[in-house]
């Protein structure tokens, strides 16, 4: 699979913009980081995985995960 870094760097710049949006500029700078290495180097197959492995990562489920923070749970009261 041939994967387009520029596309791919585009989606993770995108992404990091919405994560200062929701007060994550910590996260944000790490994905601009992991996106500028990328975009600025030749990036070998391996490397490309790296970083997906990364993101799977900081998105994973879970506790404390992103999806955690922001999916609205109902009070089980409800």
């Amino acid at each position: 699979m041939i994967t387009d870094i520029n596309a791919l760097t585009i989606d993770m710049l995108r992404f990091a913009l919405l994560l200062r949006v929701i007060d994550l500029p910590n996260l944000a700078q790490n994905y601009e980081s992991q996106t500028l290495k990328l975009r600025w180097s030749d990036p070998s197959s391996q490397d490309v995985e790296d970083t997906r492995e990364w993101v799977r990562l900081t998105i994973k489920g879970g506790a404390g995960g992103l999806g955690d923070m922001f999916v609205h749970r109902r009070d089980e009261g409800t």
